[in-house]
């Protein structure tokens, strides 16, 4: 019975440690997680210096996705700040707006 409950034992501990990961396994795991978490930083940095251009029209016009500055033409319409007032000591948001009729 004493051998039996030892064999056992033996086959558990063997099957146990069987399932663990070995340190070139771990270290391998860390060095991906470390790639990982640098990525993410690179892409959350990307996407925060994206949104803050994205949201200060101040600055640009926005047409599919890319920023044009004051007085930039696209399909008849024109970059500017049209009617927008200065509002706190701030310049009103540039805007696609029609072209002024030409003036003799």
């Amino acid at each position: 019975m004493k051998k039996i409950l030892i064999s056992l034992t033996l086959v558990t501990v063997v099957g146990t440690l069987s399932g663990c990961a070995t340190k070139q396994d771990l270290e391998a795991l860390s060095a991906q997680q470390v790639k990982t978490n640098q990525e993410l930083i690179s892409i959350h940095e990307t996407l925060t210096r994206n949104q803050a251009e994205a949201l200060d029209n101040t600055k640009y016009c926005y047409a599919e996705g890319k920023p044009y500055s004051k007085g930039a033409k696209i399909n008849g319409r024109v970059c500017s700040r049209g009617m927008a007032i200065i509002s706190n000591g701030k310049p009103g948001p540039l805007e696609w707006t029609d072209p002024e009729p030409f003036v003799n």
